[in-house]
């Protein structure tokens, strides 16, 4: 079992967030001491720790590095998972020194398809291919919306060459409005059209659960079949 320390302040305001209704302000407001000393008292028996915002890049670099520390030194890496707008010289170094795999939060490659996130995923896409040339660890979270789900194989694409090997496409849930989400057929057929991406060295999710379902791969210990 994984572990996630979350940090509720972000910076993007994403429309469909389940966390808008709990959170009061994109203010950084935290006691990293507080926040060390449960951290420490919970590393034993996890499989490792993912630090989960809001926006985690909103920490200070020196935050950031503390808990880093203390991951590293149970798991020897590190993960965070981000919609990467603050990507900096500084965040790059530290992943680098702390093996940190970086999973990123993207729906769409305009700002029309990606218009739940509320930001331009142009800079997104620019600091993907910079973790990338640093040979940063990543991975992305898509999530399927009625208004992005016919731009779905385009994204998945563009991820794909800029080398991102492990993809989960999440069905849309909104707290907000429900008609953004898509119907179990739409989502059926956003999952039979990207099929056809699978290959050996991509993690493609939730499809590799359906074929390691299928193989009778049903513990993650084992891990994913690939055909």
């Amino acid at each position: 079992m994984s572990l996630s320390v979350k940090f509720m302040a972000c910076n993007a305001g994403c429309l469909n967030c389940y966390e808008n209704t709990i959170r009061e302000s994109i203010v950084r407001d935290y006691d990293i001491r507080k926040v060390s000393e449960r951290l420490k008292q919970n590393l034993d028996g996890s499989g490792g720790v993912t630090i989960h915002g809001g926006e985690p890049l909103l920490i200070d670099s020196l935050d950031l590095e503390s808990l880093f520390q203390i991951i590293h030194g149970k798991f020897g890496s590190t993960g965070v998972q981000t919609n990467l707008l603050l990507l900096n010289k500084r965040h790059i170094e530290l992943f680098k020194k702390y093996r940190t795999h970086v999973g990123i939060s993207i729906d769409g490659l305009d700002a029309d398809s990606n218009k739940s996130r509320g930001y331009d995923p142009e800079k997104v896409l620019k600091n993907i291919k910079l973790l990338i040339d640093n040979k940063i660890g990543c991975s992305a979270i898509v999530v399927v919306w009625k208004y992005n789900k016919d731009q779905i194989n385009r994204l998945l694409t563009t991820l794909i060459d800029l080398g991102i090997m492990d993809i989960r496409l999440n069905p849309g849930i909104s707290f907000c409005d429900s008609e953004s989400e898509c119907t179990p057929a739409e989502l059926l057929e956003v999952y039979r059209e990207s099929f056809h991406l699978i290959r050996p060295e991509l993690s493609l999710l939730p499809h590799r659960d359906i074929i390691d379902l299928l193989l009778g791969f049903t513990d993650s210990k084992i891990g994913r079949a690939h055909v």
